[in-house]
């Protein structure tokens, strides 16, 4: 019996050791390219499996680097598959296009290593862009005219912003700080987060979270949530009004002196916060979670 617990023991370590000798092969093919762009002009962005940093300057073109990235066990099988993400860099008219996509001769030749594309571009801040993504990340720092952007499965952050900007996003949560403008969002399984969003901001959002870090600063919001659990932050010293509104859920504060309630009926409940505040801050809405506010000392 011993023996065998023996064996049995030597058999699993020896089983662990091959594991552990497995080894991951990471190839890289790069692309840089330098692309003169002129007012007026725009650009369009449509990626699979991307990481995209891009970031605004003052210069008159686009400045763009590419690394396409396979992970494998078998280090000439992850050299193939980098040649089957296609990227591609084209204009047409007034139009830059950037993409990049998996293509593939027939169904067989399907990769069997890991892949991603990291995109780095700036651009010119007078740029008007769009972008569309599956699976992976979008990172936007800077001044621009107008952006757009469509994704699934990506997550999206926007920093230093200060423009108008469109946003789409299904499975892929939405962080949006330190900038100002006109924002429309429409979320679809995704959470949303603001901090010290400043200007017009009108949101539709379903199955996420949403969470709210206000200003002191006046800024409109219009919010529309379903099934969306809420959390402001909220300063004590806000400029600008709220008004609330709660179907089928509550809201819940930790000041409820800020806070003015009058439930409309059962199922609604209505309130204002800092109803004399110079100036409006628009409503926030929610369908069946709950509003909690969370009123904190002035920074």
């Amino acid at each position: 019996m011993i023996k065998k617990l023996f064996l049995f023991f030597v058999g699993l370590l020896l089983s662990g050791y091959g594991f552990a000798q497995t080894r991951t092969f990471k190839e890289i093919k790069t692309l840089e390219k330098q692309i003169p762009f002129k007012t007026g002009e725009r650009l369009f962005i449509q990626g699979e499996r991307t990481f995209m940093t891009i970031k605004s300057w003052d210069k008159d073109f686009i400045q763009a680097k590419v690394e396409v990235i396979s992970r494998f066990t078998n280090q000439e099988v992850a050299r193939a598959d980098l040649e089957k993400i296609n990227v591609l860099f084209d204009k047409k008219g007034k139009t830059h296009t950037y993409s990049n996509a998996i293509q593939l001769a027939s169904p067989i030749e399907k990769p069997r290593s890991n892949l991603k594309v990291e995109l780095i571009l700036f651009v010119p801040s007078s740029a008007a862009f769009e972008i569309v993504n599956h699976f992976g990340k979008i990172e936007i720092v800077g001044n621009f005219k107008n952006l757009k952007i469509s994704s699934e499965f990506s997550n999206i952050n926007i920093s230093n912003f200060d423009g108008n900007a469109e946003i789409t996003t299904k499975y892929g949560d939405t962080d949006i700080q330190d900038s100002k403008g006109d924002f429309k969002v429409k979320a679809d399984r995704s959470n949303l987060a603001l901090n010290e969003v400043y200007g017009i901001l009108a949101a539709n959002m379903k199955y996420g979270e949403l969470e709210v870090f206000y200003s002191e600063e006046a800024s409109n919001y219009s919010i529309d949530a379903k099934y969306s659990p809420i959390k402001l932050h909220i300063p004590l010293g806000l400029k600008s009004d709220l008004n609330l509104e709660c179907v089928q859920c509550d809201i819940v504060s930790n000041n409820d002196k800020k806070v003015s309630n009058k439930r409309k009926n059962e199922d609604i409940v209505e309130a204002k916060v800092n109803p004399q505040g110079a100036s409006s801050g628009g409503t926030i809405r929610s369908e069946v979670e709950d509003i909690v506010l969370v009123f904190e000392a002035n920074k």
